[in-house]
């Protein structure tokens, strides 16, 4: 009787252990090509508190917008070489944010929240 339930906590381990590696890489459903470090951040906030990503134009080349959940509804916005430009975080960085999205154009998102 205890050797069975040795095999089963050891099986039901084993189990575990494999799938952990598997269910980790969490697989990122975007709508259009993004760069790598782009994609890793989202892979990465997946996992957490990020909502949306929201691709746009801005002076000849594309910026992200990344919007978390939460009671602030936190907002950042990176360039195609994962730099931070700016965030709604304290108010000179969000008025930057806005003039950003102010001249910003052809707003799209790309990846949702499943």
């Amino acid at each position: 009787m205890k050797i069975n339930i040795f095999k089963n906590i050891v099986l039901a381990f084993l189990i575990v252990l494999f799938i952990q590696p598997i269910s980790s890489c969490t697989k990122v459903h975007l709508t259009e090509e993004v760069p790598s470090c782009i994609k890793r951040k989202i892979r990465k906030g997946s996992k957490g508190g990020l909502a949306s990503v929201t691709k746009y134009d801005y002076k000849n080349s594309e910026i992200y917008q990344f919007y978390n959940f939460g009671i602030k509804g936190v907002k950042y916005i990176f360039d195609a070489d994962c730099n931070e430009l700016c965030s709604n975080l304290d108010l000179q960085s969000n008025t930057l944010c806005k003039e950003i999205l102010d001249i910003a154009t052809n707003g799209r998102v790309i990846w949702v929240k499943e």
